[in-house]
This record gives C-alpha cells, sequence and structure tokens, in this order.
C-alpha cells in the first residue's frame, strides 16, 4: 500500500516504461480490489496512449483481467459504491474505441476487453 500511494504520480509512466510495466503489473495483483480502483482511476487518463504502446498494452492488458476477476469476485457481494475498475477502465477506454481496434497493440486490448468482461463492459467496442 506504502509503495502504491507514493507512486500514485508515477504509475502512468511507469505503464509504458520497457522495465516499470513489469513493476505496475505486479503491484496490480498485489493489492486489493479497492485499490486497484484507485489506481485505475489515477492513471485513467493515460490508458488510451498505454493501450497503443509496444508496454504500455501489457499493462493495460492485465488491469482487464484483473477487472474480470474483480467482477466475478463482487457479483457475489453487492458493490457498496457501485463503480467498480472495470466501469473505470471501459469509461476511459470508449472515446478511442475505433482507434484502439485498428492499432496492432490496442486491438490486443479491445480482444482481452471482449474475451474477459462481460457485455456490460464490452459493449463500448460494438457501440464505436
Amino acid at each position: 500500500t506504502l509503495i502504491l500511494n507514493e507512486g500514485l504520480p508515477f504509475w502512468g509512466e511507469a505503464m509504458v516504461d520497457p522495465f516499470g510495466n513489469y513493476l505496475f503489473q505486479k503491484i496490480l495483483e498485489k493489492i486489493t480490489p479497492d485499490e486497484r480502483i484507485m489506481l485505475v482511476k489515477s492513471v485513467g487518463p493515460r490508458l488510451v496512449n498505454a493501450s497503443l504502446n509496444l508496454h504500455g498494452t501489457r499493462s493495460v492488458q492485465k488491469i482487464v483481467e484483473l477487472c474480470a476477476m474483480d467482477e466475478e469476485s463482487e457479483a457475489l457481494k453487492e458493490r457498496k459504491d457501485g463503480e467498480s475498475a472495470a466501469d473505470v477502465l471501459t469509461r476511459s477506454l470508449a472515446p478511442a474505441a475505433a482507434r484502439l481496434c485498428i492499432d496492432s497493440h490496442g486491438n490486443h486490448v479491445i480482444q482481452r476487453i471482449l474475451l474477459k468482461l462481460g457485455h456490460k463492459h464490452a459493449k463500448f467496442v460494438f457501440d464505436a
């Protein structure tokens, strides 16, 4: 939690860094679902550019995988505030859905969303 909080201003850069993206992915795996929501919110404005980046696409795909796991576990218990990391992720990516579909790196993110997340979160791809 300390590393997460101290690094909040830098996680957006770490996502696209050749070495930092590995640290970002490990942090994602180790934090709680609520901390994951906070992290996805903090990197939200950079998610499109990260998706289009060779290293960033791996970071965003990891976010998608963990959001899917969070969604499955949250389905068992009702979320208090109603917003999940998957909601934040898809809201951030939705304006650039068409661009992500035609980009080689972005397309990997779109495919992962279609494969892992439910219709509610994948709908923005079909709306593009």
